[in-house]
């Protein structure tokens, strides 16, 4: 009985940790990118773009296609 009590425990410690150090590392990064006066839209991924709907530029988008044809 007390075996299943240390591993709830220790699960239980695993999903904290996993959930501190994505919190930590989205603050670090979201700090560091909104302090800055760069623009992160022009580090960001087309694919990403995508995803949050951000208008990506026609010529962009042009090349990407040509290259992708045989």
């Amino acid at each position: 009985m007390t075996n299943r009590r240390f591993k709830r425990a220790a699960q239980l410690n695993r999903t904290k940790a996993v959930f501190f150090t994505v919190a930590f590392h989205v603050m670090l990064l979201g700090g560091i990118a909104y302090s800055t006066d760069a623009d992160y839209e022009s580090y960001m991924p087309d694919v990403v773009k995508e995803w949050l709907n951000i208008d990506i530029e026609e010529n962009e988008v042009a090349q990407k296609d040509e290259a992708i044809r045989p």
